[in-house]
């Protein structure tokens, strides 16, 4: 299990945000203001986290320019976000989903078809962030992804939107 920390870059009102891996930064997601994106770069590689509508719910994430896996939520009304992998992986079916593990939780959990592959949790009372415990199968930059579904989600939540 892998536990990635995602909290503020520089200080409480930071829009970038880092993650860590071992209390070890591994990348800087640079959040672009209005546009809920942002770049990063990963073991090498250079991938940006996007938004693409408003309604849909819809979240890409590529690698150089190529689609590499997406979220999207079902209805509108939908809570889950099914995350759709397009290179090979482990992951069973190729298919995540990431939903709320109940209404008056603040815990996310991460499964693929029966089985959960990890939960993502508030980092704690008094400080801001996130932490992801993933399974070893689920790819790095589709953890990222995760977690900047779930600050989004957890943004939105307190802002009231």
């Amino acid at each position: 299990m892998n536990e990635l920390v995602i909290k503020p870059a520089r200080g409480l009102f930071s829009r970038d945000l880092e993650v860590s891996l071992g209390g070890r930064s591994i990348t800087i997601l640079e959040r672009r203001a209005f546009q809920r994106s942002a770049p990063f770069d990963l073991a090498g590689a250079t991938y940006a986290i996007a938004r693409k509508g408003w309604t849909s719910g819809r979240v890409e994430l590529t690698r150089a320019g190529s689609l590499v896996a997406f979220a999207e939520r079902k209805s509108a009304f939908s809570s889950r976000q099914h995350v759709t992998l397009l290179e090979p992986s482990e992951i069973p079916g190729g298919a995540l989903v990431l939903r709320s593990k109940g209404f008056f939780s603040s815990t996310s959990v991460v499964e693929a078809g029966d089985v959960q592959l990890g939960e993502i949790v508030r980092r704690g009372l008094f400080k801001s962030g996130l932490i992801l415990r993933v399974d070893e199968r689920v790819p790095p930059a589709v953890a990222v992804l995760l977690g900047f579904i779930a600050t989004v989600q957890v943004e939105d939540q307190q802002s009231g939107g």
